[in-house]
């Protein structure tokens, strides 16, 4: 197996984390090395612990303060058992994680669609191709611009729809 080989194999990783008296399995199935960052996006989705509000521990290690650093360079691989300390959100914050949640998710596919479209038209630029063949793109692109625009337009009654409860005044 050469060096590319390893590089480009799937990251299987599972992990055992430990919030108070409650412990969730993390699992890992990436093409990269998964990061801190990662580990912390699945601990907000499944102790609903936001990330800003996390500490994370391995071995007395906090990781929390270190987010794009591969778990791997902590010294955590398959079977560890991670630490983390912060307070769940609860009731109507709940409801507002959930809203914010969905809008992430919104944000990351209108991002990947436009990172699509920006190498399309690179493509395009070293190509060259014939006229009829750029209109064909270029409907393509509106087509694409116009779902973005919904997308954003979707995102945007979303957080105006999020309103702080009396209590959080």
């Amino acid at each position: 197996m050469t060096h590319a080989d390893l590089n480009n194999r799937a990251r299987i990783v599972h992990l055992v984390a430990i919030h108070g008296s409650d412990q969730y399995d993390i699992h890992f199935h990436m093409d990269r090395p998964p990061l801190v960052r990662d580990l912390m996006e699945q601990l907000q989705g499944k102790t609903h612990v936001t990330m800003v509000n996390q500490q994370v521990f391995y071995r007395g290690q906090r990781l929390h303060f270190s987010p794009n650093k591969p778990l791997d360079q902590f010294g955590i691989f398959n079977g560890n058992q991670i630490n983390l300390v912060g307070e769940a959100i609860t009731g109507s914050e709940e409801e507002h994680f959930r809203h914010l949640s969905s809008i992430g998710k919104d944000v990351k596919t209108t991002d990947i669609i436009l990172e699509r479209i920006c190498h399309e038209l690179d493509n395009l630029k070293q190509r060259q191709p014939p006229r009829d063949q750029c209109e064909q793109y270029l409907r393509d692109l509106y087509a694409r611009n116009e779902q973005c625009r919904l997308n954003f337009q979707t995102f945007q009654t979303q957080v105006m729809n999020i309103t702080a409860s009396p209590s959080e005044k």
